[in-house]
């Protein structure tokens, strides 16, 4: 039997499965790249994963649209090593973590630690 992994469907057939999951489960952009487009398909892919991780605010949709003219342009191009070398840094730009928010964070509990106890002092 031809399991859906995504809902308790069962379809009869290899192609009967596969119509289903497009029909129900398709994911918009992602699952509509045409064949030929692999890096398209994977900047797509990422790009949903970091705007699910809140990576992404409305101000960063030039840097999204960059990313994604890149890829295409690397589709038409895969020896264009200048092209994958600007992808490769403004990529790891926006998967970093900030940083500034990690060292914030230890300073602030560095903070908290170092405070003076609240309540009545031991007696010893």
């Amino acid at each position: 039997m031809n399991s859906c992994g995504d809902c308790s469907f069962e379809a009869n057939s290899a192609q009967g499965l596969s119509s289903h999951r497009r029909n129900k489960h398709s994911g918009g952009a992602v699952d509509s790249v045409p064949a030929g487009t692999p890096m398209v398909a994977a900047m797509r892919r990422t790009l949903v994963e970091l705007e699910r991780l809140g990576r992404f605010e409305a101000v960063d949709a030039a840097r999204v649209q960059a990313l994604m003219s890149m890829a295409e342009s690397l589709d038409q191009n895969p020896f264009n090593s200048q092209m994958w070398r600007e992808l490769r840094e403004s990529l790891n730009e926006v998967t970093r973590a900030d940083d500034d928010a990690d060292d914030g964070l230890a300073a602030a509990l560095a903070q908290i630690a170092g405070a003076t106890s609240v309540g009545d002092p031991e007696t010893s």
